[in-house]
């Protein structure tokens, strides 16, 4: 078995934790509420930017690594300092809050990077120019994986699909083809396609697309995506792919990739 297919669900179990009485995590789940989060979703984050950007996946490890993505798409090593600020992105499973933390992290069991609060986020992030306080949001487990089936969910009353752009499935929704990513494995994203033709494909081990999380966190109206990597080996390799407008075109870039030993 993979070994994102056992870190996946680690993950997701973290972050949606059921927190006690404590009067800051209420707030932070009342917040999370779909209601809230189109109410708000024109308010960003007060965080000054900073370079590179920093992805961080919580929880305890054996080891870790920390990726930015230059204008090349080249990979570039990056590190964290003790109580450093950063923005923590907190998910169910249909919208998202962020806000802004010191990070800990302690090296004496393992390599352990948790939030000061008793709930955990899903991701941690650093060096955006603009993140939503709140919005709409899907998160996926290893069952979705395990269908074979490619991942669909919607945004902004449209219905959105990404797969692995090898795949010959790719052939038969071409005419749905919204963009792309360019990856350490190219992925397509579809929109407003034909459930039918979804809903009769089936996907390889190999092609299938292991999409942790889907939102709008930079507030330009288009998916940003949480993708974990394919590995054979005792590590998990999670991505940020942030969506970007240049000259009125849609692209989407890997920003930072977080490694993870267990």
């Amino acid at each position: 078995m993979k070994i994102l297919n056992y870190i996946i669900p680690i993950i997701l179990f973290a972050s949606c934790n059921t927190p006690n009485t404590d009067e800051q995590d209420e707030k932070i789940l009342e917040t999370k509420s779909t209601k809230n989060a189109e109410k708000e979703e024109n308010y960003f984050v007060p965080f000054k930017k900073s370079n590179p950007v920093k992805l961080i996946i919580p929880g305890e490890h054996l080891g870790y690594k920390m990726e930015s993505f230059n204008e090349k798409n080249q990979a570039i090593f990056t590190n964290i300092e003790q109580n450093e600020k950063w923005i923590a992105i907190y998910v169910d499973t249909s919208s998202f809050y962020a806000r802004i933390e010191h990070l800990i992290w302690d090296t004496t069991k393992n390599f352990t990077i948790q939030s000061d609060t008793t709930i955990q986020p899903l991701f941690y992030i650093q060096g955006l120019d603009n993140i939503l306080q709140n919005g709409s949001g899907v998160s996926f487990s290893w069952q979705d994986y395990n269908s074979h089936k490619p991942l669909k969910w919607s945004y902004s009353n449209s219905k959105f699909t990404i797969l692995n752009s090898l795949d010959s499935n790719c052939n038969k929704i071409a005419n749905y083809k919204y963009g792309s990513i360019n990856s350490e494995v190219d992925l397509t994203i579809f929109k407003a396609f034909d459930d039918k033709l979804l809903d009769a494909m089936l996907l390889s081990e190999e092609h299938t697309v292991r999409l942790l999380w889907t939102g709008d966190l930079n507030g330009d109206n288009e998916p940003d995506f949480l993708i974990g990597l394919n590995t054979h080996h005792e590590e998990a390799k999670i991505e940020l792919i942030l969506s970007n407008k240049v000259n009125g075109n849609k692209e989407w870039k890997r920003f930072a990739r977080f490694h993870l030993w267990v």
